[in-house]
C-alpha cells in the first residue's frame, strides 16, 4: 500500500507566512510558531536581537516577540522569492503600522531573509533573519553599499 504524500504549493506557504505575521502584530504567536521546522538546525536572527537555534530555544521567543506587539496591520513586500525543489527563499520587507511595546501606533519597517525546507510535504521555516530597517540611505552622498 502507497501513501501518496500531498506537497503543499509554496504559494499556499507564503500565504500562511502573511496570514502569521499579521496574526503577531495583534500579538498572537501560534500560527508563527506553526511555521517553524523542530528540527535542531532551526535558526533564528531576530529584529528584537535573540539569535537562537533548534526547537527548543526557538519555542520560547515566539510569545515574547508577539507579546510586544498590539493593534497592528502588516503588508508583506517581497524583493525576491525563489523556491526549489526542497529549499525555498524569501526576501522582503514587512511593512507594519502597530503598537510596540505599549507605544501609540506608528509604522515599523522589518528587512526579512526567510529560508524553506519541504518536510513531510509541508514547506517550513528553517531560517530567519530580520532586522528594523532604517531610511534608505543609498542615494545620500559618502552612503557605502
Amino acid at each position: 500500500m502507497t501513501h501518496d504524500i500531498q506537497i503543499e504549493r509554496f504559494d499556499e506557504a507564503l500565504q500562511r507566512v502573511e496570514h502569521a505575521v499579521q496574526q503577531v502584530c495583534v500579538g498572537e504567536f501560534g500560527p508563527f510558531a506553526d511555521l517553524w521546522s523542530r528540527a535542531d538546525d532551526a535558526s533564528l536572527f531576530g529584529a528584537f536581537g535573540p539569535a537562537t537555534r533548534g526547537w527548543q530555544q526557538l519555542e520560547p521567543v515566539f510569545p515574547w516577540v508577539a507579546s510586544r506587539y498590539r493593534d497592528g496591520m502588516v503588508e508583506i513586500d517581497y524583493v525576491s522569492v525563489v523556491e526549489g525543489a526542497e529549499l525555498a527563499c524569501t526576501v522582503g520587507y514587512e511593512r507594519a503600522v502597530v503598537s510596540i511595546d505599549g507605544a501609540p501606533e506608528a509604522p515599523s519597517t522589518i528587512r526579512v531573509t526567510h529560508v524553506f525546507r519541504l518536510e513531510n510535504g509541508r514547506w517550513a521555516l528553517i531560517h530567519r533573519h530580520g532586522d528594523f530597517a532604517d531610511d534608505d540611505r543609498s542615494r545620500q552622498p559618502g552612503a557605502g553599499g
